[in-house]
C-alpha cells in the first residue's frame, strides 16, 4: 500500500476516491488530534457519516480517552464545526437513523394524531 501525501492532497483540495484516503483528507482538514485528552486521531477513529461531495459529516472517537465529536465540514469553502457528542447511542445506531430516510410531514401527523386522543 502506497503512502498518502496528505500535504498533496490539501494542497490540490481535492477527495480522494477511496475511503481511506477520505478519512485522511478529513484528519487533515478538520483535527488531527482529540479535543479532550490530545492524542492524535488515525483512520480508525473517523468515521464518514455522510459524504455527498458538498458536505461532509465526520464522527471521531479517541481510543485514548473515548470522547466523541462530530464535525460538520463544507467543501467549497473548507469550513468545519466540530463538536462534542454526549450520548448512549452508538456510531452503528446513529448511522442506522441516518439512513431510514428522515421524518416525513406525514410521520409527525401520525405521531400527534396518536398522542392527542
Amino acid at each position: 500500500m502506497s503512502k498518502i501525501n496528505t500535504k498533496e492532497i490539501v494542497k490540490n483540495n481535492k477527495k480522494p476516491g477511496k475511503n481511506a484516503d477520505k478519512k485522511t483528507y478529513f484528519l487533515s482538514k478538520i483535527s488531527n488530534y482529540c479535543d479532550k485528552c490530545g492524542a492524535k486521531y488515525t483512520e480508525k477513529d473517523v468515521t464518514i457519516v455522510s459524504d455527498n461531495g458538498a458536505q461532509a459529516i465526520i464522527h471521531f472517537k479517541c481510543t485514548s480517552c473515548l470522547a466523541e465529536h462530530f464535525a460538520n465540514y463544507i467543501d467549497s469553502v473548507g469550513a468545519s464545526n466540530k463538536m462534542p457528542f454526549n450520548s448512549d447511542m452508538r456510531t452503528q445506531e446513529l448511522m442506522k437513523f441516518l439512513s431510514s430516510g428522515g421524518v416525513t410531514a406525514d410521520d409527525v401527523i401520525d405521531v400527534y394524531e396518536a398522542v392527542s386522543k
